[in-house]
């Protein structure tokens, strides 16, 4: 029942956009064109004007050129690395054809007055009117081709098959509770729902980070089942009051609103994993599913059998998905509790890692120290389920951290095949294939898995 525990990624800090700046190979770009630049300029010198005997005015030329392509060449490497592009708006191909348009009105201009002919203000205003037509065509364009997030721009790229015969969406379950703050509780039981049946090979399960998108909307099933191309859905509710517990859990053909099976649980707060378990059991029976081996060794799993430290798992992976540094503070708090209660524990472990890797990514904590505290808790992993999924998850994002592409592929990739649909891992793997590594057929497929069930993330079609 392990869950996949990557927070979303948001925004960064300035340490954060320096990491970014190296990661898009702006600074090495930066310190290339000073190098090449002066080369450039000196030879344009010595050898066009001293030489020659050209126009010094050729030298503002040059240099005008030579900055001109600079700040080309940073804004493309910078908005072009983006992850996320609201609307699928191309940034750079917006400015830097402007720049372009810029550099080579003044240079005209330059050109112009070296031979006395002053005509600045036609210039500028024929650079600026196709500066603005060219903005305006190409926002056109993007308005009239890509709606809805982008989706429509990969049809190609998801299944032919309309409706996946085995494609279940399991909504938000219902917090009921008449407590405060029991939220977590019933959203961290539909997130073990949705990791115990996305272990099953045969079946389609949409993710956490798309399914949690409904959770409070008004949309009927129709509407979801379609927005998320699933034959399926499965709702539910929690009510939890002191020790006792009640679920309720229904699945339902999406298209029809046809009630396929339902059940209500009833019993104590310790009946939590034997409930997660006979749910998940009844949706592959009425689905007519045949389990693995593996699959049932997974469903029947319970990863935290202690039920105060399972609470507190679930508290910090609440906090890890608000993805502040307060909140990742509770989380480290919460786990570190989980760990008193219960001992040492592959999965509580991996949570905490993913924690200081993303206080890293995120630039709230970017020292030695913390990659180092990633790495020790890798390695108790590694004592006690080396070949977990959540562990080669874990070293892959902290080999990515550390700048080691191609290492992180490696652990990536293994995380993968243990776990086919961990969007997180598909997710870094696919962009590291495709964006770092230069293989973007090698990335396509992870790329085309991971819409398939996270189809409502943005960053997920930028790779």
């Amino acid at each position: 029942m392990a869950g996949n525990l990557q927070p979303h990624k948001t925004g960064i800090s300035k340490a954060g956009f320096l990491r970014q700046l190296k990661d898009r190979k702006i600074v090495q770009t930066i310190a290339a064109f000073i190098a090449g630049g002066w080369l450039t300029y000196e030879i344009v010198h010595w050898v066009l004007v001293v030489h020659f005997h050209f126009p010094e005015g050729i030298l503002d030329i040059a240099l005008v050129t030579l900055l001109g392509a600079l700040f080309s060449a940073v804004i493309w490497l910078w908005f072009g690395g983006a992850q996320e592009r609201p609307g699928r708006v191309r940034v750079e191909v917006l400015f830097v054809p402007l720049i372009i348009l810029l550099t080579l009105a003044i240079d005209v201009n330059l050109t112009l007055k070296i031979f006395g002919i002053y005509a600045a203000s036609a210039i500028s205003l024929a650079a600026l009117g196709l500066g603005v037509a060219w903005i305006v065509f190409k926002s056109l364009q993007w308005a009239a081709r890509v709606p809805d997030k982008g989706r429509e721009e990969i049809k190609d790229f998801i299944a032919a098959d309309p409706r996946p015969e085995k494609s279940i969406v399991v909504l938000p379950f219902k917090n009921i509770s008449p407590e405060e703050g029991q939220e977590y509780f019933s959203d961290g039981i539909t997130d073990e729902i949705i990791s115990d049946l996305s272990r099953i090979r045969a079946f389609r399960i949409i993710s956490r980070s798309s399914a949690m998108t409904y959770k409070g909307s008004p949309k009927t099933l129709p509407e979801i089942a379609k927005e998320l191309n699933v034959r399926y859905a499965l709702e539910g509710s929690v009510r939890k009051a002191g020790d006792n517990l009640r679920i309720t859990a229904q699945l339902i053909e999406a298209a029809s609103d046809t009630h396929l099976w339902s059940e209500r649980f009833v019993g104590s707060l310790a009946d939590v994993f034997d409930i997660q378990e006979k749910v998940s059991r009844a949706i592959v029976i009425a689905l007519k599913q045949k389990l693995a081996p593996d699959e049932e060794k997974t469903i029947s799993d319970r990863p935290i059998p202690n039920l105060r430290a399972y609470e507190s798992y679930l508290m910090a992976r609440r906090d890890m998905y608000q993805c502040s540094e307060e909140s990742m503070e509770r989380a480290l708090q919460s786990l570190a509790h989980a760990l008193e209660i219960h001992g040492e524990n592959s999965l509580l472990y991996a949570a905490m890692g993913l924690v200081y890797i993303q206080l890293y990514n995120m630039g709230f904590r970017t020292t030695e120290e913390t990659l180092k505290k990633a790495e020790r808790l890798l390695d108790k992993i590694g004592a006690l389920e080396p070949e977990s999924s959540h562990r080669y998850h874990l070293m892959g994002t902290i080999e990515r951290s550390r700048g080691h592409p191609q290492k992180a592929i490696g652990s990536l990739k293994k995380a993968v095949d243990l776990d086919p649909n961990d969007p997180d891992a598909l997710g870094w793997l696919g962009n590291l294939l495709s964006l770092y590594m230069g293989r973007p057929d090698l990335g396509k497929p992870h790329i085309k898995r991971l819409i398939e069930i996270d189809p409502l993330v943005a960053w997920n079609y930028s790779a």
